[in-house]
């Protein structure tokens, strides 16, 4: 197999073996007309626990990836780039707290971690710890193959949230909104392809590529399982 077949069979892996990111299979989206204003507010409040997480996961990556100087530098600039590029006000997971807090009234700061949120974040955490750099790789390379997805998800459960619960919205010059289109059109798609640049130019024995894929489906179904549990909110 070349290194694009790779990247093909990564894609069924995420998109159709898996239903995360697929809006018309994931959970949530499916829960949702069912939901209550304060159950899908629990429900984000959920997701920003992986947003403030993603920093340490990234980190655990590169420490692993660190005998590939090209993904340990592509898998630092998305870290700087999530902590505001040394800009504090802008860590992209305060912006995104402080969004959905004063535009919408979400008690992110009283959050708790549900279980199922700490099984997926630990689970993500061991994906990125594994002793073999391409199941590391092909763990890293799914959060980021996801994200554009995932986020849009994310975004039409806000949408249903402000919806429920009356005169709420997402202002088009709010911290929501800067943080969502910022990510889907800009951030993210920038991740996924310097890291399958830096992935690709690696990616040549079989055994190798079977270790990629074997980290695609580590985390994918451990997003399965989240959105699952989220989708059952209290």
């Amino acid at each position: 197999m070349t290194e694009q077949d790779y990247f093909t069979r990564a894609r069924v892996v995420i998109h159709y073996d898996h239903i995360a990111v697929d809006p018309a299979r994931n959970p949530a989206i499916k829960a949702a007309a069912t939901l209550s204003p304060a159950q899908l507010g629990w429900m984000i409040a959920q997701y920003t626990f992986l947003t403030k997480a993603i920093v340490g996961i990234l980190s655990t990556a590169k420490e692993n990836l660190s005998c590939w100087p090209e993904a340990a530098t592509e898998l630092e600039r998305n870290i700087a780039e999530e902590l505001g590029d040394g800009h504090p006000d802008r860590e992209h997971f305060t912006m995104f707290k402080r969004g959905l807090e004063d535009e919408l009234g979400i008690a992110v700061s009283a959050a708790v971690r549900w279980p199922v949120t700490e099984t997926f974040l630990g689970a993500l955490t061991r994906a990125m710890s594994d002793h073999r750099p391409f199941v590391v790789a092909g763990a890293v390379y799914s959060i980021e193959a996801t994200a554009v997805e995932e986020l849009k998800i994310v975004r039409t459960l806000i949408g249903e949230y402000a919806r429920l619960s009356g005169n709420l919205v997402v202002r088009p010059d709010g911290l929501i909104h800067k943080f969502l289109e910022s990510h889907i059109c800009g951030f993210e798609p920038q991740h996924e392809m310097g890291l399958r640049q830096v992935v690709g130019g690696r990616l040549r024995a079989e055994n190798d590529g079977r270790h990629f894929l074997a980290g695609c489906k580590m985390v994918m179904r451990a997003m399965d399982n989240w959105w699952a549990g989220l989708a059952t909110a209290p």
